[in-house]
């Protein structure tokens, strides 16, 4: 296929997100991880790749823009992130931006001088952390196998918490389902002492691995943990008069009280570029991952070197699949992830069922909330 001038696209305009993957190394041996065994040629991104993909990030978007540094590990290359967010600080103004930077950590690597520099620029950080250390460390691991939980709860106090813009993000696996009271009261008890809110991913990438894989079983157990988040929720904001809500209910309720068509689209490919350590561009992180990687061009030579990847990412999360097309909740539906169908289905216009097996319940149970809620006057937020 001929190679298109990057530039020359008008969606370009539209770019709102930069994702760095500043680096491929990292510390732990998580036993989830996605991206164990992917091949890489550069491990560590220079200031060279990072200066292009922030240059053109400034060119081709609109006033407000977001800069993710992620890995790996990104403060392995903590030199890389000071310099990047300097070079950007110096075109902030000739192109009128603002700007908001992010970060992922795992929480075993700070210090001082790192978090003075995040408060500095107003960080967004995110802290892995899996819950109390019988869970966290089963699964979360320095690669030599000492347990990681100590070391990141007390990052996560000394440094992490001088930060006001912090949330800890825990991975749900299948088989800590049964831990799920212990696990939402643990957060809680961050959440009360320090304002860090929380929130549960579901480990579902995990399908070569028995240990992860999302079997009929599991999600149904699934579909449980999020009925007993629900009535944790309501507990929690009508006796304690705060707002827990580390299962996303917020955003679903949102939906709902939404009118007209929202259906859920996550702008991969459109609005978001995800730059790896050599320049190569992916629609988006979750399409890094070790069954595929649908590289579409680099941010090196400005050059597409498969506009189809580039577009299968843009129309899957654009358009609407044909089987959902007659689903009555098709108008505010985000189950619809193309790196999700890619790497399930082989196909990202093909939608993984579980996904939608658990919107579906997130919906109703946003619904039973929203509902509880509204009958004892208090108001969601």
């Amino acid at each position: 296929m001929a190679k298109l001038a990057l530039q020359n696209f008008s969606y370009l305009s539209q770019l709102s997100t930069l994702t760095l993957f500043v680096c491929a190394d990292c510390n732990l041996g998580c036993a989830y991880c996605s991206y164990r065994g992917l091949p890489w040629d550069k491990r560590y991104m220079t200031l060279e790749v990072a200066s292009q993909a922030i240059d053109f990030l400034m060119k081709h978007s609109g006033q407000k823009i977001s800069i993710s540094f992620y890995g790996g590990e990104p403060l392995l290359n903590f030199k890389l992130i000071k310099e990047t967010v300097a070079y950007t600080e110096r075109l902030r103004y000739k192109y009128a931006k603002k700007i908001r930077y992010n970060l992922s950590t795992n929480g075993t690597i700070c210090d001082q001088t790192i978090i003075n520099f995040l408060k500095k620029h107003h960080f967004h950080i995110a802290v892995s952390l899996d819950g109390p250390a019988m869970l966290h460390d089963k699964l979360r691991r320095f690669k030599n196998g000492r347990a990681t939980h100590g070391i990141v709860v007390r990052n996560i106090k000394k440094y992490f918490s001088q930060c006001k813009n912090i949330v800890l993000l825990a991975c749900l696996a299948p088989a800590n389902f049964k831990y799920f009271n212990a696990i939402y009261r643990y957060f809680y008890g961050f959440y009360r002492k320090y304002k860090m809110p929380a929130e549960f991913s579901l480990v579902s990438w995990g399908e070569d691995d028995p240990r992860f894989a999302l079997s009929k079983a599991r999600l149904k157990d699934f579909e449980k943990v999020i009925e007993r988040g629900a009535v944790l929720t309501l507990e929690h904001s009508l006796k304690k008069k705060l707002t827990f809500d580390p299962l996303d209910f917020t955003s679903y309720i949102r939906r709902l009280e939404k009118s007209g068509f929202i259906y859920g689209r996550c702008g991969a490919g459109l609005k978001s570029l995800f730059v790896l350590p050599d320049g190569r561009l992916l629609p988006c992180h979750l399409m890094l991952n070790r069954r595929s990687c649908p590289v579409f061009g680099n941010i090196m030579d400005l050059r597409i070197i498969n506009e189809q990847v580039r577009l299968a990412a843009c129309r899957s999360s654009l358009a609407m699949p044909a089987r959902c097309r007659k689903c009555r909740l098709n108008a505010i539906c985000n189950a619809n992830c193309p790196a999700c169908n890619l790497y399930y289905n082989n196909d990202n216009s093909i939608v993984y069922r579980p996904h939608c097996e658990i919107f579906k319940e997130k919906i109703e149970a946003a619904a039973w909330l929203k509902t509880k809620l509204a009958q004892s006057g208090v108001i969601f937020k």
